[in-house]
């Protein structure tokens, strides 16, 4: 079964947070996976000449495009792994499950913030009802969100 997310890009303005942008990605939304891909996207855009780590409506539209690449390469690396013939295309067009939302999908399990402030940090909440405690941050540190009237608590991304 496939695990979805959102990931919410936040502009920074006199210190506050507004939601500029969503991307949906319907498979692989756990944080050893979307997480780790977040970061290594942020890492990817911190080596550019212009990054835009600041503007979050750039920095959205530069994901779906990391995503759509991530897609093809994943399509193709499975397709060699059970010597099938390529299920795709080479088009940059050709990729499924990313979207560009303007709400969460009610199926999303995990949810991201990127906050643009050009830090590039990345943040991952989860349902509270399906939080391992053991995973939490020190108390005091795990920022939480209501949703839909769920409470929403920060879990750690996992490094390396």
């Amino acid at each position: 079964m496939s695990v979805a997310c959102s990931t919410h890009f936040l502009q920074v303005r006199d210190a506050e947070e507004s939601r500029e942008a969503i991307i949906y990605r319907h498979v692989s939304g756990e944080p050893e996976y979307t997480g780790r891909d977040l970061i290594a996207f942020i890492d990817r855009v911190r080596s550019l000449p212009d990054p835009r780590l600041s503007d979050a409506s750039y920095l959205a539209a530069k994901y779906v495009v990391y995503l759509a690449e991530l897609s093809r390469l994943q399509r193709r690396e499975l397709d060699r792994a059970f010597g099938r013939p390529s299920s795709g295309t080479d088009d940059p067009l050709d990729f499924l499950s990313v979207g560009v939302v303007q709400d969460d999908p009610p199926d999303i399990e995990y949810l991201y913030e990127v906050v643009c402030d050009g830090s590039g940090r990345v943040r991952c909440f989860q349902p509270e009802e399906d939080v391992d405690a053991s995973s939490q941050p020190e108390a005091g540190v795990a920022q939480r969100r209501t949703k839909d009237g769920i409470l929403w608590v920060e879990v750690p991304i996992p490094t390396g």
